[in-house]
Protein backbone atom coordinates (compact mmCIF):
# COMPACT_ATOMS: atom_id res chain seq x y z
CA UNK A 1 0.00 0.00 0.00
CA UNK A 2 1.63 3.55 -1.29
CA UNK A 3 1.71 5.82 1.67
CA UNK A 4 0.39 9.95 0.87
CA UNK A 5 4.08 10.31 1.67
CA UNK A 6 5.79 8.54 -1.14
CA UNK A 7 2.87 9.42 -3.49
CA UNK A 8 3.73 12.90 -2.51
CA UNK A 9 7.30 12.76 -3.17
CA UNK A 10 6.38 11.29 -6.87
CA UNK A 11 4.35 13.65 -7.67
CA UNK A 12 7.09 16.19 -6.87
CA UNK A 13 10.11 14.51 -8.33
CA UNK A 14 7.99 13.76 -11.67
CA UNK A 15 7.39 17.70 -11.92
CA UNK A 16 5.45 18.70 -14.56
CA UNK A 17 7.66 16.76 -17.39
CA UNK A 18 8.25 13.30 -15.82
CA UNK A 19 6.38 10.13 -15.65
CA UNK A 20 5.38 8.07 -12.33
CA UNK A 21 4.62 3.87 -12.20
CA UNK A 22 6.41 3.45 -15.29
CA UNK A 23 7.25 -0.15 -16.09
CA UNK A 24 10.60 -0.80 -17.76
CA UNK A 25 11.37 -4.70 -18.26
CA UNK A 26 10.13 -6.52 -14.56
CA UNK A 27 10.52 -3.30 -12.47
CA UNK A 28 7.71 -0.91 -11.89
CA UNK A 29 10.08 2.78 -11.73
CA UNK A 30 8.02 5.40 -9.41
CA UNK A 31 9.58 8.45 -11.59
CA UNK A 32 11.18 8.58 -14.78
CA UNK A 33 12.20 12.09 -15.87
CA UNK A 34 14.36 12.37 -19.66
CA UNK A 35 16.62 9.36 -19.12
CA UNK A 36 17.14 9.17 -15.21
CA UNK A 37 15.53 6.98 -13.40
CA UNK A 38 13.93 8.32 -9.87
CA UNK A 39 13.14 5.59 -7.14
CA UNK A 40 11.83 6.35 -3.87
CA UNK A 41 11.63 4.22 -0.74
CA UNK A 42 10.52 4.75 2.47
CA UNK A 43 11.47 1.54 3.92
CA UNK A 44 15.23 0.26 4.15
CA UNK A 45 16.95 0.41 1.46
CA UNK A 46 17.81 -3.36 1.08
CA UNK A 47 14.66 -4.13 -0.41
CA UNK A 48 15.34 -2.27 -3.18
CA UNK A 49 19.00 -2.98 -3.40
CA UNK A 50 19.61 -5.65 -6.03
CA UNK A 51 16.92 -3.72 -8.22
CA UNK A 52 18.83 -0.69 -8.38
CA UNK A 53 22.23 -2.18 -8.72
CA UNK A 54 20.25 -4.24 -11.75
CA UNK A 55 19.26 -1.15 -13.01
CA UNK A 56 22.62 0.67 -12.70
CA UNK A 57 23.79 -1.34 -15.32
CA UNK A 58 22.05 0.06 -18.18
CA UNK A 59 20.53 3.58 -16.66
CA UNK A 60 21.47 6.52 -14.50
CA UNK A 61 19.30 5.81 -10.87
CA UNK A 62 18.57 8.16 -8.43
CA UNK A 63 17.22 7.08 -5.23
CA UNK A 64 15.22 9.34 -2.46
CA UNK A 65 15.12 7.98 1.04
CA UNK A 66 13.84 10.15 3.52
CA UNK A 67 14.69 10.33 6.72
CA UNK A 68 11.91 10.98 9.66
CA UNK A 69 13.00 13.70 11.73
CA UNK A 70 9.53 13.99 13.73
CA UNK A 71 6.93 11.18 13.99
CA UNK A 72 3.42 11.40 15.51
CA UNK A 73 1.87 8.18 17.02
CA UNK A 74 -1.92 7.98 16.49
CA UNK A 75 -3.96 5.48 18.38
CA UNK A 76 -7.32 4.86 16.97
CA UNK A 77 -10.27 2.69 18.27
CA UNK A 78 -10.20 0.66 15.07
CA UNK A 79 -8.59 0.68 12.02
CA UNK A 80 -10.08 3.86 10.49
CA UNK A 81 -12.08 4.61 13.54
CA UNK A 82 -11.70 7.73 15.69
CA UNK A 83 -8.53 8.89 17.16
CA UNK A 84 -8.33 7.76 20.86
CA UNK A 85 -5.04 9.41 21.69
CA UNK A 86 -2.08 11.54 19.90
CA UNK A 87 1.68 12.48 20.69
CA UNK A 88 4.67 13.09 19.38
CA UNK A 89 7.26 9.97 19.46
CA UNK A 90 10.24 10.21 21.84
CA UNK A 91 12.59 9.19 19.10
CA UNK A 92 14.08 11.79 16.63
CA UNK A 93 15.78 11.23 13.29
CA UNK A 94 19.00 12.56 12.18
CA UNK A 95 20.89 12.76 8.98
CA UNK A 96 23.28 10.19 10.47
CA UNK A 97 20.90 7.28 9.80
CA UNK A 98 20.97 7.29 6.37
CA UNK A 99 25.26 5.93 7.22
CA UNK A 100 22.55 3.23 9.07
CA UNK A 101 21.02 2.34 5.48
CA UNK A 102 23.58 2.23 3.35
CA UNK A 103 25.09 -1.11 5.80
CA UNK A 104 22.64 -3.04 3.84
CA UNK A 105 23.07 -1.13 0.26
CA UNK A 106 26.61 -2.09 -0.22
CA UNK A 107 26.33 -4.53 -3.60
CA UNK A 108 24.30 -1.67 -5.16
CA UNK A 109 26.25 1.59 -4.02
CA UNK A 110 28.87 3.12 -4.52
CA UNK A 111 28.44 3.12 -8.58
CA UNK A 112 28.96 5.72 -11.65
CA UNK A 113 25.11 5.04 -12.83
Amino acid sequence: METTLHRQLKEHFAGSTGRTEVKLGRYRIDVVRGKKLIEIQCSGLAAIRDKIRRLCAEHKVEVVKPLVMRKRIVKLAEQGGEIVSQRWSPKRGKPLDLFDELIYFTRAFPHPN
